[in-house]
């Protein structure tokens, strides 16, 4: 599936979880422990703060604007504030709706590579959008961040149909 939309993959670069709540938590919980900060959109996804919470971590707000993430407020969190993850949402926003530019994507991409960024990028509700047009992932422009994809069948399917995965490099799927 990931290589049809032109994100190469091996079978060693994905994990099975039970839904993308579960690979969003198992991806943070990989990139950061109690006490760090990550950053997360200020209005996000509302599980990624139970997640959080969970962790012992701390959410940091990343200001957004109507293209998305301000890649200023994201290079003050990496940078001044040291945050250890981002949690972003490259699909679909929840709970806006919304999908960022593909140029506003790539300024956030730039940022993440100069600070060597952690990042999971949740596309599980990529294919409800109503723009159906190929959109790179995160994954495919960050040339040095490492990046976490969550995906999921079961907005797509059925709600009780509890299948998500992570994609990522074989090292940190390991």
């Amino acid at each position: 599936r990931h290589t049809d939309q032109g994100l190469f993959t091996q079978p060693e670069q994905i994990h099975i979880t039970n839904g993308a709540h579960q690979a969003t938590s198992v991806s943070l919980r990989t990139l950061a422990g109690r006490g760090s900060v990550i950053a997360v959109e200020d209005t996000s996804y509302p599980g990624i703060y139970d997640v959080i919470d969970g962790m012992g971590a701390t959410a940091m707000p990343l200001e957004r604007d109507s293209a998305g993430i301000r890649p200023e407020s994201l290079d003050a969190a990496l940078g001044h504030h040291r945050a250890a993850a981002v949690y972003l949402q490259s699909g679909p926003h929840n709970p806006t709706g919304r999908l960022s530019p593909a140029s506003r994507e790539r300024a956030l991409a730039e940022v993440l590579d100069r600070h060597n960024a952690c990042v999971v990028d949740d596309v599980a509700l990529d294919e409800l959008a109503f723009d159906r047009r190929p959109r790179p992932r995160l994954a495919q422009i960050c040339r040095s961040a490492t990046v976490f994809t969550i995906c999921s069948v079961s907005k797509v399917t059925w709600g009780g149909f509890r299948i998500g995965w992570i994609r990522a490099s074989e090292p940190m799927i390991e």
